[in-house]
Order: structure tokens, then sequence, then C-alpha cells
């Protein structure tokens, strides 16, 4: 036999081999075995979401059933309210930053609480901010600033509606007198930097009811985290929450 006519038999004794692998390979049986495979690697990975997601659960549980002291959840003196103590049958705290986007979603959301509740609901603002946040701080004075003259929840919306989103001195400047400010008690005021105290004492309040981040607020007591919408919704983790309309009419029915 030549050499050549061998070659020609190794050859096709290798293709005979590489084609009975492939097709064993391919056989119905050794595809089921590996989509059991691939199965459990997708139970694997949904368990581990499931763990994931029940944790954040019980985070959230946790950190709304951590208690609140009574300076907390009741609106005081020092608050600035919209609406009649006398005549709600529902009290809403709520603490935010200017400066944070989903504090500035929520003045939207509380905007069309007021609306919808009318005298059936008292909201309350209160400041929050974070260490590194300077600018933060800044607008908040500006805002008591602004109720030095009887004004902050109209300097409230202006901050919270900053559409690029940043601050400064120019950007209060001007908030301060679209909304018809005496300029030069504001800018004392702002300069005085007069109402620092308060707006400290209220976040380490805050801190000392475990709360972290903003926004927050209590409904008659009850802590809502984040920035909650009106209707029920699904959240990050994948349970249904229940909305302010939910939560707001179960306190009113009581």
């Amino acid at each position: 036999m030549s050499k050549k006519n061998l070659y020609i038999i190794l050859i096709v004794c290798l293709v005979i081999v590489t084609g009975i692998y492939f097709f064993n390979s391919f056989k119905p049986e050794n595809i089921v075995i590996k989509k059991g495979l691939n199965n459990k690697n997708v139970s694997k990975d949904l368990s581990e979401a499931e763990k994931l997601k029940a944790l954040n659960r019980d985070i959230m549980n946790q950190a709304k059933d951590m208690n609140a002291d009574e300076s907390i959840i009741n609106i005081n003196d020092t608050d600035h309210i919209l609406g009649d103590l006398k005549k709600a049958k529902v009290t809403m705290v709520v603490y935010g930053d200017f400066e944070n986007k989903f504090s500035s979603s929520y003045a939207k959301t509380i905007k069309s609480v007021r609306e919808k509740y009318g005298d059936d609901i008292v909201i309350a603002y209160r400041h929050f901010y974070f260490k590194s946040e300077q600018n933060t701080i800044l607008s908040a004075i500006a805002s008591e600033c602004a109720a030095e003259q009887d004004k902050f929840w109209e300097m409230y919306y202006k901050l919270y509606n900053i559409e690029d989103g940043i601050f400064g001195e120019e950007k209060r400047a001007e908030s301060a007198k679209s909304i018809g400010l005496d300029m030069e008690k504001y800018e004392q005021c702002m300069k005085e930097e007069k109402y620092m105290d308060k707006i400290v004492e209220q976040k380490e309040k805050a801190e000392k009811a475990y709360i972290l981040g903003v926004p927050v607020s209590f409904i008659n007591g009850e802590k809502i985290i984040g920035d909650s919408p009106m209707e029920d919704f699904i959240d990050s983790a994948g349970y249904n929450r229940k909305g302010l309309i939910n939560i707001i009419d179960k306190h009113l029915e009581k």
C-alpha cells in the first residue's frame, strides 16, 4: 500500500471518529442532561436573588419598626406647616434635603397629597443633610431666612424646582428675589447663618431616630421610608408596597 493511500485511510478514520463523538454529544439524552445542569445553575441564581430580596425586605421592615420618640413624629412650634392642626385628622412630618433628587421628587408628591386631602392633613417639613454637602446646609438656611418673612413654602418649592440641580449663592438669591423677599434682610440672615443651630439639631435628632437618608416621613407616627408615590407600587426588591393614598386613607378611617 502506498503512503498516499495510507494517509487517506487515516484521514477517513479520523473523520469517522470525530463524527461519532459529536453525534453522541448531541443525543437527546445528553441534551436533557445539559439542560438539567443549566436549570440547576438558574435555580441557584434565583435562590440567591430571593435571598437578596428577603434581606432587603427585612432591612426595610426593621428600619420601619424602629421606634421614634415623640419629638420626631409630633409637630411642634418650630416646624413649618401646611394646613391647620385644629382641623387635620392626619399629620405628616417630612425630613428632606434640598439637593437630594429623591427629596425633590417627593416634594412634588407632597404637593399632590396636600391638593388631594386639603384640611384633612397637615404637613410639616424638617431638614436633613449630609456632612459633605455644604450647599445643602446653606439652602436649608435660605429656606429659614425666607420663613422670617413668612415665605418658607414659597422658597421650599423654588429650591426643589431648580431645574439643573446645581445649587449656589446665585441660584438661592434668584429664588429669594422671585418670591419677593426683602433682599437686604435675607442677605443679612444668610451672612449670619442665623438658623444653623436649628438645622443641626433637627438632623441630630433624626439620626438618633435611625433616619440615615431622605426622604423619610411619619404619617400619624407611621414611618415611611423613601420617595413613596401616591399609588401602590412594587419596590426595587420586587415587593408590593402601599402608596401614600392607601396609607393616609387607613389613618383617616381610624
